[in-house]
């Protein structure tokens, strides 16, 4: 056991020499983060705000019941395009006409009433001659009347013909002249229907006048009895319902008022209406503009004429348009975090109206309040915030990174205008999974 000892201290030694000797191994470095920079660049903008908004029509109509009764089936749907002065919906026209023809075998009982009590020999050759008169007028009437169906015939088969074209040209079956060429043959048939009328007017109202001839001269000649006087009375009274009766049968069909398409149905038909039911709402597209609720404080900052841009969903390119209107009373409006707002319509033109683009649809409105700022333009990705918002970027200088504060005025998609920077200075762009600090060592990617 002995024998070992000096063995051992002699290896323990030449482990300690040999151990004391070897060199200890240096830390690795750590590689510097490559970053891709950009410089800023000088730029004027066009300060502005933007807000949400919606599509409405300037104008709208709304077709009611011209009168009590009961209404046909209503074929129309929702988008349905109409023209105006066309058909959309129908009365039933069955008690118009059975009121008239009531209300004309009263008149014609009370005109034979009338002229029973006119039994005066002395008056005899007058009403002769009164009769007379008035069978002329009446065979003129007939006349006339003959005349104006022979010119109604004519324009509703011009009239017919138009539509048929216009059916035609708008499949390219027929060329546009034909259509035009067909409604100057309507229009001239309605030209001359109107004057047939007119004409048969004046005779209406001549042969009006012969009929009061042998009443005016029974007034005079024998003071006009009382019973005259009641029956007069009546007949009057029965004419006024007479032409009521017969004024409600041309509001059977009922008209669009303008071309356009249908916006609200209110009612589809086939029951009894009172007058006045709101039956449609009628628009053109081509009247479409925007409305947008804006806070008030933002007001003063515009006007009758500020320009705005209009980003529409789908549709390639910004629209133009310029403010029209402010409404003069604001509201309050609750914000998406809760806040009660004080807004106002503020209503705006389109000068471009895309397919597709209909009323009430969501558009985002930026209005530019027309005032100019110099500032730079850079990436918002180059932007960084502070947990109080206020914003920085990094400038690499000496292959390190610098905070330096900015302040932005405006942000138009990736570009934001901010001041606080030079032409000069390369900024560092978002790098993702690095966490970029002050002072922090990097090299600028080439």
């Amino acid at each position: 056991m002995l024998k070992k000892v000096p063995f051992l201290l002699f290896a323990l030694a030449g482990f300690i020499i040999c151990g004391c000797g070897t060199k200890p191994q240096e830390a690795a470095p750590v590689a510097d983060i490559i970053v891709e920079t950009i410089k800023p660049s000088a730029a004027e903008f066009r300060e502005s705000f933007t807000e949400q908004a919606v599509t409405r029509l300037s104008k709208t109509y709304t077709v009611t019941m011209p009168m009590e009764g009961r209404i046909g089936r209503i074929e129309l749907e929702l988008g349905s395009a109409v023209k105006a002065g066309q058909k959309i919906a129908t009365l039933d026209r069955a008690p118009l006409e059975l009121a008239v023809a009531e209300i004309g075998a009263t008149v014609a009982e009370l005109e034979s009433a009338i002229e029973l009590s006119r039994h005066k020999k002395l008056e005899e050759s007058v009403l002769a001659s009164g009769r007379k008169a008035i069978a002329n007028a009446e065979q003129a009437l007939k006349a006339a009347d003959a005349q104006v169906a022979a010119e109604k015939t004519l324009y509703d088969r011009y009239a017919k013909q138009v539509k048929n074209n216009l059916d035609l040209v708008h499949t390219s079956v027929l060329p546009p002249g034909k259509l035009e060429e067909s409604e100057m043959n309507a229009n001239s048939a309605l030209i001359e229907l109107r004057k047939r009328e007119f004409s048969r007017a004046i005779l209406a109202a001549i042969y009006e006048a012969y009929k009061l001839v042998p009443e005016i001269m029974e007034d005079r000649m024998e003071h006009k009895s009382l019973e005259t006087a009641v029956l007069t009375k009546k007949l009057e009274q029965a004419k006024a319902r007479l032409a009521q009766a017969q004024n409600k049968l041309k509001y059977v069909e009922i008209l669009s008022p303008a071309d356009g398409i249908v916006l609200e149905i209110f009612k589809h038909g086939d029951g009894y209406l009172p007058a006045g039911s709101a039956l449609f709402v009628i628009g053109n597209l081509n009247d479409l503009e925007g409305e947008a609720e804006i806070l008030t404080s933002l007001v003063p900052r515009i006007g009758v004429g500020t320009e705005v841009v209009i980003d529409v969903p789908s549709y390639p390119k910004p629209i133009n348009g310029k403010v029209i209107r402010i409404e003069p009373v604001g509201f309050q409006k609750a914000s998406p975090s809760g806040a009660v707002e004080q807004r106002v319509k503020v209503i705006f033109s389109l000068e471009t109206k895309p397919d597709g683009l209909g009323v009430q649809y969501g558009i985002t409105a930026h209005f530019h309040t027309g005032s100019r700022a110099s500032a730079f333009a850079i990436p918002t990705k180059a932007i960084y915030r502070e947990p109080n918002g206020a914003a920085f970027v990094y400038a690499v200088r000496n292959n390190a990174l610098a905070k330096q504060s900015v302040q932005i005025h405006h942000a138009e998609g990736d570009k934001t205008f901010v001041n606080g920077v030079t032409a000069g200075d390369l900024l560092a762009l978002e790098l993702p999974g690095v966490v970029f600090q002050d002072g922090m060592k990097v090299k600028i990617k080439k």
